[in-house]
């Protein structure tokens, strides 16, 4: 079974590995097209709020595709007793990511605003909405891959 690690002890390495299922060229992709259609459309004018807003899109094309394929990928094996968190893993991993991308790109792009502000806004208001999405997805998942397996 190539995802029985999930279930296996040991925190950190499970950690490392189960980060190591994201998929990152897919959502560093989807990111990066993002970043360049709408930064076309300003003109690539990465300063200040204009800047923020671009890349803020990048991170959530970055995060959900990222955390739907996560959640597909970790829906591999069966949901057993010990497993039944397991679709709450991708959308916190994404929310997390998306909450420290937002971040940093913040200080980066408006070092004038504080960053209690960008810790109480605008990170969790970007980072909520895609966790949401992904625990959609990721429970759906989960679905589809156990009705395929019990048709086999």
């Amino acid at each position: 079974m190539a995802n029985s690690h999930i279930s296996q002890p040991g925190a950190v390495g499970r950690g490392v590995r189960t980060l190591s299922m994201w998929p990152w060229v897919a959502s560093l992709a989807a990111a990066a097209v993002v970043d360049l259609v709408i930064g076309a459309v300003r003109r690539f004018d990465f300063h200040g709020i204009n800047g923020f807003s671009t890349t803020n899109y990048g991170w959530l094309a970055f995060t959900l595709v990222g955390g739907v394929g996560f959640a597909w990928r970790l829906a591999g094996t069966p949901l057993t007793p010990l497993r039944v968190m397991r679709p709450l893993v991708a959308p916190a991993v994404a929310f997390a990511l998306c909450f420290v991308a937002v971040t940093i790109t913040g200080l980066v792009f408006l070092p004038n605003q504080s960053l209690s502000e960008t810790l109480t806004t605008d990170a969790p208001g970007r980072a909520l909405t895609v966790g949401e999405v992904v625990l959609v997805f990721g429970v759906l998942a989960e679905v589809l891959r156990a009705a395929a397996r019990a048709r086999r």
